[in-house]
């Protein structure tokens, strides 16, 4: 049978001219903050980590002139300690933040509220992620104080021998605000600050620091429930009522706003963030990615997703991908093919298919072609169901990817996916 992908992996996908990777995409639904009160309250649990860990969430905002927090284990009633947050400075830039037991904060990778770069990192890539897109933001913080800070997979930055997060730390962990006061808090508590005034979508935490790939990984394919050290994944897709389920063994549920009932501080639910893409044609310059369920060309053969690379002289640079993500009936198949459409106005052009591995947690290149000339070209590949289909869940994803093999006499060249679809048996 065909398989179409379910409405819940329906996606936004941004388009950009970038000329770095722009995976832009997120899936199912999201919450929507005010910046004025709006959070979710994850309480208190002994799991949260502290010194080791690896957070991450997709955020959609635009630079709002004041710091806002995305998750964070804020000020602790008592000790007045923080653990450590993820937020961005008012000009919508990436910081992390962390205080040790002697109440000495650190900030990561420039000093706190400066632009002055720490001593102790690198910077490696754009900080700036308030445009009005989505993006994929983490960080991860190893036992040796390691720290590296990712945008849309990549690390952008990273620092050595860094501030230890204080463990006198029992506040609630909250998304879309931090906790904190300067000096002994009024009434005995930290009062919520820094309010996200945007869209935040699947926020996660591991008590271990997870490396690049693992990071990439999350990023291309999301948050795998059965992950190794995860602790707390808020998918944000219940679309209504004041629970925000955690689908981590940890089973840290949270709530809306400021109390378990309704109240002002709650976020809106935001069902369905995106629609379709097709037809389409958009600028893919190298590097290119977009990600997700893409909607008309999965579902209809006459609607089509055309990227226009412009001139691409060399041929080792990165290809332009796409990440199609689908979700099947059957977890477990006793046979699976990708059936691909697509065809181009150039010649020289290579394909490369791939399915993502869930049990290496690596992509497997399933075959490769020349791409054809101005004809719609059918081609089928046949992956493997233990491999290549998450048990539980049924998620399948293919990777496309096309380069031109040397030099473009036609510009811009263009490049058009007409249909895609998975076949099991």
């Amino acid at each position: 049978m065909n398989i179409r992908p379910a409405s819940v992996l329906a996606v936004f996908v941004a388009i950009t001219t970038s000329y770095e990777e722009a995976a832009l995409a997120q899936h199912g639904g999201a919450l929507e903050f005010d910046g004025t009160d709006d959070r979710v309250t994850v309480p208190y649990d002994d799991s949260f980590p502290t010194e080791v860990f690896s957070i991450c969430a997709w955020i959609k905002v635009a630079p709002s002139g004041h710091r806002s927090a995305i998750i964070a284990r804020g000020e602790d009633d008592d000790s007045w300690d923080l653990a450590w947050q993820l937020y961005l400075e008012p000009d919508g830039s990436l910081r992390l933040m962390v205080e040790d037991s002697a109440m000495q904060n650190f900030c990561y990778p420039y000093v706190c509220f400066s632009q002055n770069l720490q001593n102790n990192c690198n910077l490696s890539g754009n900080l700036l992620v308030a445009d009005e897109t989505w993006h994929h933001v983490a960080a991860t913080r190893s036992a040796s104080g390691d720290l590296v800070m990712y945008v849309d997979g990549q690390a952008v930055a990273d620092c050595v021998q860094t501030g230890v997060p204080s463990s006198d730390n029992f506040q609630d962990l909250t998304i879309g605000c931090t906790h904190g006061y300067i000096g002994p808090p009024p009434g005995g508590e930290e009062p919520p600050v820094w309010f996200f005034p945007g869209r935040i979508d699947e926020p996660a935490m591991w008590n271990l620091a997870m490396t690049p790939s693992q990071i990439d990984n999350v990023y291309v394919v999301g948050v795998d429930p059965r992950s190794s050290g995860l602790v707390g994944y808020w998918a944000f897709d219940e679309a209504s009522g004041q629970v925000v389920g955690d689908a981590s063994p940890q089973s840290n549920n949270g709530y809306l706003g400021a109390d378990p009932g309704t109240d002002d501080a709650d976020p809106i639910w935001i069902v369905d963030d995106g629609g379709t893409v097709g037809p389409l044609v958009f600028n893919a310059f190298r590097g290119f990615h977009v990600s997700g369920d893409l909607g008309d060309v999965l579902a209809s053969d006459d609607s089509y997703l055309c990227h226009e690379p412009g001139i691409v002289l060399n041929p080792t640079e990165a290809p332009v991908t796409l990440d199609f993500f689908g979700t099947l009936p059957n977890d477990s198949p006793a046979s699976l093919d990708v059936t691909i459409e697509s065809s181009a106005n150039t010649v020289g052009l290579e394909l490369t298919i791939s399915f993502w591995n869930f049990n290496t947690q690596s992509w497997d290149v399933v075959g490769t072609d020349t791409q054809s000339l101005n004809t719609d070209t059918v081609r089928t590949f046949a992956g493997t169901p233990a491999d290549h289909v998450q048990a539980g869940t049924g998620l399948v994803v293919t990777r496309y990817e096309v380069r031109q093999a040397g030099i473009v006499f036609i510009f811009p060249w263009l490049d058009c996916v007409d249909h895609v679809f998975w076949t099991i048996g």
